[in-house]
């Protein structure tokens, strides 16, 4: 059998049994605001595919997306450190701007 790995998977359709429908819950909200919600996220996943609840594959699948997700968070976080150490420079030029002029309207 050979696999054209460009087919997109279908999803999974509701499974009947006894004339009941199974009824999908919805996936809960993550809180994936810092590196350390990442972190716990991927320790979780882990634990899930350590114990066979979560197959390796998307097991893996998911810890590369929270991992892209935890670098987007980290490159926020030193975007603005910069964007204060460039706003505390700024202000640092202006405060010597105004002593050299000063000085030299003194001499």
């Amino acid at each position: 059998m050979n696999r054209n790995h460009t087919t997109k998977r279908r999803a999974k359709q509701p499974v009947t049994i006894d004339g009941a429908g199974l009824h999908i819950l919805p996936t809960p909200q993550l809180k994936l605001a810092s590196i350390g919600d990442c972190r716990r996220e991927m320790a979780r996943v882990y634990r899930d595919a350590r114990t066979a609840k979560t197959d390796t594959a998307d097991a893996s699948r998911l810890v590369y997306m929270l991992t892209s997700i935890a670098k987007m968070i980290e490159l926020g976080q030193l975007e603005q450190r910069e964007d204060k150490k460039i706003i505390k420079n700024k202000v640092s030029e202006a405060e010597v701007k105004a002593a050299l002029d000063k000085l030299l309207r003194e001499n």
